[in-house]
């Protein structure tokens, strides 16, 4: 039997620590009830019991946060944090679209209730990482700088908030482009996808550390998005957000879920990280073995 490289290694111990945090939020949403009615309302902000519901979600993210570290931790700081936000979306793939939770709800508050359900998943992903940051304080988890070989260099902070913005700009652009409907497929699709590019251009602008900087984005383009349709629910016909299309510039934004933009949002923007880091190595590499080469040195 052949063995494994390196990189097969590590995807698969990533493989491994994201399936165990899917699996983990799949049961907790099936024995908790959440959402109550599957195929629905995926909205924690919408259940019976709110606070109860965040509490739960919060709760099963530490856990699996901490598989997935015991599994992945060798990967990656972050390995754990990356895992944990996939599982995320296993949870909100037991709901249904935007559409089913707009038709349940009374008014344009719903869109209030949501910014704030993301700031509190925002929150609970803070905590998440930050006890992964302090393993790696006592030196219990490697840094980046020894597991691609990158040197750490000192950020001021206002290099890492504009970071962040440009992470989120960016991303927002590209969910504006990509989200055209609320289809769960669509939506999970275009925030991976624009957590990840936006990465990967905010890093090439701004390549700050830790990776905490980038996924900060994705909860930042949801809160706008809702804050939009909330201010513009009355602009448009409310049966346009209870039909799924929504209204206005801005109402791609408003069409991911909460848990979409914690989940995938989350781990596009960490896994953006990961690759940006690699090819700034190898960039460094490639610098380092031209400089070395005979022909390259002056002739004495």
């Amino acid at each position: 039997m052949p063995r494994l490289s390196t990189y097969q290694r590590n995807r698969l111990l990533l493989t491994i620590a994201a399936t165990l945090a899917c699996l983990l939020f799949w049961f907790a949403g099936r024995w908790f009830h959440i959402p109550e009615h599957p195929g629905y309302e995926a909205s924690l902000a919408l259940q019976p019991n709110p606070a109860g519901a965040l509490l739960l979600t919060g709760l099963t993210l530490l856990v699996a946060t901490a598989v997935g570290t015991v599994i992945a931790g060798s990967i990656r700081f972050d390995a754990g944090l990356f895992a944990g936000a996939v599982g995320l979306a296993a949870l909100s793939s037991r709901g249904g679209p935007m559409r089913s939770v707009t038709q349940a709800a009374a008014g344009r508050g719903v869109f209030a209730a949501m910014a704030v359900e993301l700031v509190v998943l925002g929150a609970l992903l803070g905590l998440a990482w930050f006890g992964l940051w302090l393993l790696y304080r006592r030196g219990r988890l490697l840094g980046d700088a020894l597991r691609d070989g990158l040197r750490d260099q000192p950020h001021a902070p206002g290099e890492r908030v504009f970071a962040a913005l440009v992470q989120a700009v960016v991303m927002a652009a590209l969910v504006l482009l990509l989200a055209r409907t609320d289809e769960k497929k669509q939506v999970l699709a275009a925030v991976t996808i624009a957590s990840f590019a936006a990465t990967l251009v905010a890093y090439a602008v701004s390549p700050v550390r830790p990776s905490v900087w980038y996924w900060a984005g994705p909860v930042t383009v949801g809160v706008a998005g809702y804050l939009a349709a909330y201010a513009g629910w009355d602009a448009v016909a409310p049966v346009a957000w209870k039909s799924g299309a929504g209204g206005g510039l801005l109402a791609p934004l408003a069409r991911p879920l909460p848990l979409d933009y914690a989940s995938l949002g989350t781990a596009g923007a960490v896994a953006g990280y990961w690759t940006s880091r690699q090819w700034q190595r190898a960039k460094e590499l490639e610098k380092e073995a031209t400089f070395l080469t005979p022909a390259s040195r002056p002739a004495h």
